[in-house]
Order: C-alpha cells, then sequence, then structure tokens
C-alpha cells in the first residue's frame, strides 16, 4: 500500500507528485547529500551539502557551501543550489522536485527553498530535533523548517528523518573545528547576545 503524503499544512499530495519516493530512494540521495558535505569540507568550506532531485528522482543539482572561501556568509549549499535551479529550471517543474538536506536546512535556506518553489525537502537528521541550536556556539535562529513553511502558503513536502543515517552525517564534522576559523571569529562574537 502507497505512503499517504502529507504537506507541511496537512494537506494529502494527490497530484502525483512524488509517486516514486521509496524509502530506500531517500537514503541513496541523502548520502549524496551527505558526499556533498564532505566536497564542501574539502574545499575547505563547512561540510554541508545538498542535492536536487528532478520529478522522477533523478540527480539533477549538487549544492557546496562555499561560506568559508568565498567570504560569504549566505553561500550555504542550499542557497547555492536554489540560486541555480531558478536560474535553469521553471517554478512549475521545481515544484516536482526534493531537495536533500542531510541536517535540515536553516532558517535562511529554508526561505530560499520556499522562493525557488521547491515542492519537497527531506532530511535525515535535525539539530531541530533535540532543540540543541548553539552546539558550535554561533549566532543562529532557532526556526525548523516545518515552523517557519506552515507560516507560508504552499503545500510543500517535508520528509524525514532517517535516524539510520545519523552517524554518516556526523562524520562531516570529525575534521571541522569552527574554533579556529578567522571567519567566525571575526562575525560570531559581536553578533551574539549573551
Amino acid at each position: 500500500m502507497e505512503k499517504k503524503r502529507l504537506t507541511v499544512h496537512g494537506n494529502e499530495v494527490t497530484d502525483g507528485r512524488f509517486a516514486w519516493v521509496t524509502p530506500e530512494k531517500d537514503i541513496e540521495l541523502l548520502r549524496k547529500g551527505i558526499q556533498a558535505g564532505f566536497k564542501s569540507l574539502a574545499y575547505g568550506n563547512e561540510p554541508y551539502g545538498c542535492v536536487l532531485a528532478g520529478p522522477s528522482g533523478e540527480l539533477l543539482l549538487e549544492g557546496l557551501n562555499t561560506c568559508l572561501t568565498e567570504h560569504d556568509p549566505l553561500a550555504h549549499g542550499e542557497m547555492n543550489l536554489c540560486r541555480e535551479a531558478a536560474q535553469k529550471y521553471d517554478p512549475e517543474f521545481l515544484w516536482q522536485c526534493s531537495i536533500y538536506v542531510p541536517g535540515s536546512p536553516c532558517s535562511m535556506c529554508t526561505c530560499a527553498i520556499f522562493y525557488t518553489n521547491i515542492g519537497r525537502i527531506v532530511h535525515a537528521t535535525s539539530i531541530y530535533d533535540k532543540q540543541d541550536y548553539t552546539v558550535m556556539d554561533l549566532p543562529y535562529l532557532g526556526l525548523s523548517p516545518l515552523e517557519i513553511l506552515r507560516r507560508g502558503n504552499k503545500d510543500i513536502v517535508i520528509d524525514g528523518p532517517y535516524p539510520e543515517l545519523a552517524e554518516e552525517c556526523m562524520k562531516k564534522f570529525e575534521h571541522f573545528d569552527p574554533s579556529g576559523i578567522e571567519f567566525y571569529a571575526k562575525s560570531a562574537h559581536h553578533l551574539m547576545k549573551r
């Protein structure tokens, strides 16, 4: 029996979008998002990345974090992917697409996904699951994607978590220490409310 897919507003998806989805395919694509995080780290950036899958589950784009190498705090993997996707594809097409973000998108990226018109977000794990927003003691907006998207007027779907991938997601942080990064040293301390 096919799983009933609900949007963030509790509405059933009846237009056939995401009929191809299986847990196995989601896990496969989330692993590609995890690998994108390793690529970001290898290029000298934060260990975050994501991928975009098309209307049949085909891999379309990869989004790498470039915050540190481009000195751009907005250059999260999702933001980079959304910019590229909006230039390459029309909104109707993107409404049938899924973005795979292993650790769940931040508030800024959730809004970018909303405005880019990507119809589905898939995550493996999330800091929001534990209400542990300040794990790296950096500035944050503690709003989950669900909290943000429920304030909007689009029937976006969120699927996840996939707890079996949590350990794989965390491996990216074994060689990442933000405390020694000049970018954070210059911006974090005076932005934080103590």
